[in-house]
C-alpha cells in the first residue's frame, strides 16, 4: 500500500492491565507485550485495514462504504481506563471485526 495511513491504533497498554499485575510471573507479561504487538489497524481514505500476527500477518481490509454498523463496548474497567472495544458489521447479523483495547 503505497499511501500512509490517516491514523494507525495498536491496542491500549490498559488493555492488559492484569496481564502486566501478574508480570511478575514473566508468562503473562510476554503474552501481554506479543498480544499487543500483533495487532495493529490502519484507517486510510476510504477503507481500514486490519493487521495480526508478528512472525507470519494476515490482512483484513474493510471499504467504508460497505460499513453499516459500529458499535462501541466498554466493561466498568475498561471506562475506568479510558478503552474500550470497536465492533464492526459489514452486513448480516455477525460483526465482521472487533478492534480490542482501542484507547479514547
Amino acid at each position: 500500500m503505497s499511501e500512509e495511513p490517516i491514523l494507525s491504533i495498536k491496542p491500549s497498554h490498559w488493555n492488559y492491565f492484569w496481564f502486566y499485575v501478574f508480570g511478575w510471573l514473566v508468562i503473562p507479561l510476554i503474552i501481554a507485550l506479543a498480544r499487543r504487538a500483533s495487532v495493529t489497524f490502519h484507517l486510510y481514505p476510504g477503507w481500514l485495514v486490519m493487521e495480526r500476527g508478528v512472525l507470519s500477518k494476515s490482512y483484513q481490509k474493510l471499504f467504508c462504504d460497505d460499513i453499516r454498523t459500529i458499535s462501541v463496548r466498554q466493561s466498568l474497567l475498561q471506562r475506568i481506563f479510558g478503552i474500550g472495544d470497536l465492533l464492526i458489521a459489514t452486513s448480516g447479523d455477525k460483526w465482521e471485526a472487533t478492534i480490542r483495547g482501542v484507547p479514547d
